[in-house]
């Protein structure tokens, strides 16, 4: 997607600025903007990226300027038995900090909603943190309204899935 074929005039990318899917050569540009929300360890996270990237489910892209990845969003198709299909849900949209403001967030967003309609999915899901103002102004503007509520659970422990 370019400025050129772009359908909607609020997400306009800025000159220079491309999307296209991400490839396990991204994983190494990808990974600081993930970063970015949150520490992790660096070779799992790198590990998961790249077991995501071959999951047919699973589709990720990236902003690019020139060879600079600046932004990043993914998108799993979620077989719904409510829906009796299959719906969407956007895990992470980041774009880097010297690129806020600028359209990328928007235009990733719009990337998957296009992917998601192309694809037939019923409708989409995408969450954020609750103070997070920015994001969901963000999603918000793309016609994403709150309908629902997201509980989160973890280990107390702190363990999890154990990649060794």
């Amino acid at each position: 997607m370019t400025n050129n074929d772009h359908p909607n005039a609020d997400t306009m990318l800025p000159e220079g600025i491309s999307i296209r899917g991400a490839t396990a050569d991204d994983t190494g540009s990808v990974l600081p903007l993930v970063n970015a929300l949150g520490e992790g360890d660096e070779a799992k996270r790198s590990e998961i990226f790249r077991e995501l990237l071959g999951n047919p489910l699973y589709n990720a892209y990236v902003a690019v300027d020139g060879d600079e990845v600046v932004g990043f969003v993914d998108l799993w198709e979620l077989p719904d038995l409510v829906h009796e299909g299959r719906i969407g849900y956007v895990m992470t949209v980041v774009v880097g900090p010297g690129w806020w403001g600028k359209g990328i967030g928007g235009a990733l967003l719009q990337q998957v909603l296009e992917v998601a309609a192309g694809k037939g999915l019923s409708e989409m899901h995408v969450s954020t943190e609750k103070d997070n103002v920015r994001a969901k102004k963000l999603y918000a503007r793309m016609g994403f309204k709150a309908e629902s509520l997201l509980l989160e659970w973890s280990r107390e422990d702190g363990a999890g899935d154990k990649r060794e």
